[in-house]
C-alpha cells in the first residue's frame, strides 16, 4: 500500500460522454480542479437564467429536490399582479371578462396536457384527491 500523497496532476479524472437521439450533447473531462469547474461554468447554456431568481445567500448551490428553491423573479410579479386583481376585483375577479379565474383550472390542465399525452380537454387542475374527495363528500353527507 503506497501512504504517498496524491500528486495534484494526479487528481481524479472523469470522462463523460452523453449522446441524446444520436447527438453528442457533453463530451468533457472532468477533474475535482475549481478551474475544471469554472470553465464548465462559463460554457453552460442555462447560466443566463440564473438572474432570473433571489438569490439572498449569495454563491449557494441547491442540492435538495423537494425544497422550494429560490424564489423566481417572473413568479414574485404575477403573484403580485394576481394580488393586485383580487384587491380591485373581489368576488367580481372569478367571473371578469378578460381573465375570469373560474377557468383557471381548464387553462392550467391545458398547458399540463401535452406532458402527459392528453388533450386539452381531457385535463383539468385541481386540489389534491383529499381534499376534492372531502368536498365531495361533506357536500352529500351530513350526519
Amino acid at each position: 500500500m503506497n501512504n504517498e500523497p496524491i500528486k495534484k496532476d494526479e487528481l481524479l479524472k472523469i470522462k463523460i460522454r452523453l449522446q441524446f437521439n444520436g447527438v453528442i450533447i457533453l463530451n468533457n473531462e472532468f477533474t475535482i480542479e475549481e478551474n475544471c469547474a469554472l470553465s464548465l461554468d462559463s460554457k453552460d447554456p442555462l447560466a443566463k437564467f440564473r438572474d432570473q431568481f433571489f438569490n439572498p445567500q449569495g454563491n449557494v448551490i441547491y442540492l435538495d429536490g423537494n425544497s422550494l428553491g429560490l424564489l423566481s423573479k417572473q413568479a414574485e410579479k404575477t403573484l403580485l399582479r394576481v394580488l393586485n386583481e383580487w384587491k380591485s376585483l373581489g368576488i367580481q375577479g372569478w367571473f371578469d371578462p378578460e381573465k375570469p379565474w373560474f377557468y383557471f383550472g381548464e387553462s392550467l390542465g391545458a398547458m399540463v396536457a401535452p406532458l402527459i399525452g392528453a388533450l386539452p380537454e381531457e385535463v383539468v387542475a385541481t386540489g389534491t384527491t383529499t381534499i376534492n374527495l372531502h368536498s365531495l363528500v361533506s357536500t352529500f353527507y351530513h350526519p
